[in-house]
């Protein structure tokens, strides 16, 4: 993900060249990094080359025709990465899937305390909207003072020393909230997750990127916590029919506040939900990935579609 004029990049296919030479494969799958689909197009067939999309490609969108075969993680995306290049002809979908922690997560256990929860998880980046969460939580909390935010993640994967973001953040809500409103776990995994979103009562993801699936919103799903998410095309495939709660604009956070109090205050179609995106989400195993993956790549690709 550096782009095609760094070292680094050059370095990167110069590698691919040389294994695809070696090995002579059938089938070699880019997984994300669209940038690379131009220059593995110029030594890889497009009867063989593969490339997942997971989300926003930028220009490279432009180059999505050169790759055989598109792989998504839901039929929604399929439609949005055929509407970006009318040159696409092969799209299939391999749905992603959770792990035993999550699919086997025993029912949630809401609020600590005299707290409700409201879970927001992912990478602290204005892409995410932790901001605009932030300033919806301070009118929620206006109106239900037993509520208290927490935030899950860092500004890298294991990066534990806040950046400059993550103290505008701090700043932020600090200008908005009491000190005991908020609650920063930093980067969590495995059952430490799982147990952030069992004792969630709300769990909020108001992104402005793309989100090609939005995992999270599966994740929290899984463990019975409803979910409130900006429209993307993920969250719309993952949310749909009554399973979460959609907001059009995550920068409007009076809306975004209106949906938040909605699941808080509304225990019974909050339990409804709950369970209807539970029952969504234990179908994405392992298993089922895999065989939609192998049925994909083992589909041939005619030269009209190549």
């Amino acid at each position: 993900m550096t782009g095609i004029g760094s070292l680094q990049s050059w370095w990167y296919v110069r590698a691919v060249r040389r294994w695809y030479r070696k090995l002579d494969p059938h089938l070699l799958v880019l997984d994300d990094g669209p940038q690379f689909i131009r220059p593995l197009a110029r030594f890889v067939p497009r009867g063989r080359l593969s490339f997942y999309c997971r989300g926003d490609m930028g220009e490279s969108r432009r180059r999505l025709h050169l790759a055989g075969r598109i792989l998504v993680s839901n039929d929604a995306l399929g439609q949005w990465v055929r509407s970006l290049n009318p040159g696409v002809t092969w799209v299939r979908t391999v749905p992603n899937s959770l792990p035993p922690e999550l699919l086997d997560a025993s029912p949630p256990e809401p609020g600590a305390g005299d707290f409700k929860n409201v879970l927001f998880v992912g990478r602290l980046n204005p892409v995410k909207g932790p901001d605009c969460l932030i300033k919806a939580f301070a009118m929620v909390r206006d109106r239900d003072p037993c509520t208290r935010l927490v935030i899950v993640g860092s500004e890298g994967p294991t990066d534990g020393a806040p950046g400059s973001y993550s103290r505008a953040l701090r700043d932020l809500a600090g200008s908005l909230l009491p000190p005991d409103a908020v609650v920063w776990r930093g980067w969590l995994s495995g059952q430490s997750l799982c147990e952030a979103y069992r004792t969630s009562t709300v769990a909020v993801f108001p992104s402005r990127w793309v989100e090609g699936f939005g995992m999270v919103a599966l994740e929290a799903m899984a463990c019975g916590v409803p979910v409130v998410a900006s429209r993307r095309p993920g969250f719309e495939y993952l949310l749909g029919s009554g399973r979460g709660v959609l907001v059009d604009d995550p920068e409007n956070v009076e809306e975004l506040a209106a949906a938040i109090l909605r699941v808080l205050q509304d225990p019974s179609a909050a339990a409804r939900m709950a369970a209807a995106g539970k029952a969504f989400a234990v179908q994405f195993t392992p298993r089922r990935s895999a065989e939609a993956f192998i049925e994909a790549i083992s589909e041939p690709v005619g030269e009209d579609d190549a």
